[in-house]
C-alpha cells in the first residue's frame, strides 16, 4: 500500500507540476501579451506626438508663407501705384503741354501714334487692282456643272476686256488674283 500511495503521490505531484508548468507557460504569454500592448500604446503616444507636432510645423509654415504673400503683394502693390503715378504725371504733364499750344494756336498739332511707323502705309494709300479673269473662270466652270450658259458669254467677254486692260498687270503680279498698290505721299503733301 505504501507503495500504491507513493504512486499516487507522485502521478498527483506530476498533474501538479504539469499543471503549474502550463500555467506558467499561459503567465509568460500574458506577460509577453502585456508587454506588447504597452509598446503599442507608446508607440501610438509618440505618432500622436508626431502629428502634433508635424500639425504645428505646417500650421506654422501655412502662417509663414502667408505673411510673405502679403508681403509680397503689398510691396507689388506699391511698385504699381508708383509705376502708375509716374504715367499719370506723364499724360498730364503731355496734357498740359497739348493745353498750352491749343491756348497759344487755336489747334492741336497733328499727333502720332506710337503704333503707326512710316515704312507702314496707311488705308488710304493701298490701292486694289483686281485680276478678275482667274474669277471669270471660276464662275465659268460652276456655270458649266450648272448647265447655266446664259451668263458664261457675258462673263468671258467682260473677262477678256479686263484681261487686256491688266494685261501689264498680270506679269507684275505672277499669276497672284490681286495685287497692291502702294501710292507714296510725302509727309509736307498730307495736311
Amino acid at each position: 500500500m505504501f507503495s500504491f500511495l507513493l504512486f499516487v503521490t507522485s502521478v498527483n505531484v506530476q498533474c501538479a507540476f504539469e499543471e503549474t508548468e502550463g500555467a506558467l507557460l499561459m503567465l509568460e504569454d500574458m506577460v509577453e501579451t502585456q508587454e506588447l500592448r504597452e509598446k503599442q500604446l507608446d508607440h501610438r503616444f509618440q505618432l500622436a506626438l508626431y502629428q502634433e507636432k508635424r500639425a504645428s510645423e505646417l500650421q506654422d509654415l501655412k502662417e509663414r508663407l502667408t505673411e510673405e504673400h502679403l508681403r509680397k503683394i503689398a510691396e507689388y502693390d506699391k511698385q504699381r501705384e508708383s509705376h502708375l503715378k509716374e504715367r499719370q504725371a506723364v499724360f498730364q504733364e503731355a496734357f498740359e503741354e497739348d493745353l498750352q499750344r491749343f491756348k497759344s494756336q487755336g489747334a492741336l498739332p497733328r499727333s502720332k501714334t506710337s503704333g503707326t511707323d512710316k515704312s507702314t502705309p496707311s488705308l488710304e494709300e493701298i490701292v486694289l487692282d483686281e485680276d478678275s479673269v482667274d474669277l471669270e473662270s471660276f464662275l465659268a466652270d460652276q456655270n458649266q456643272e450648272d448647265g447655266g450658259d446664259i451668263h458664261k458669254k457675258t462673263e468671258v467677254k467682260d473677262a477678256k476686256e479686263v484681261g487686256d486692260d491688266n494685261a501689264s498687270t498680270n506679269s507684275e503680279t505672277t499669276g497672284k488674283s490681286n495685287s497692291i498698290k502702294v501710292l507714296s505721299t510725302n509727309d509736307d503733301d498730307v495736311g
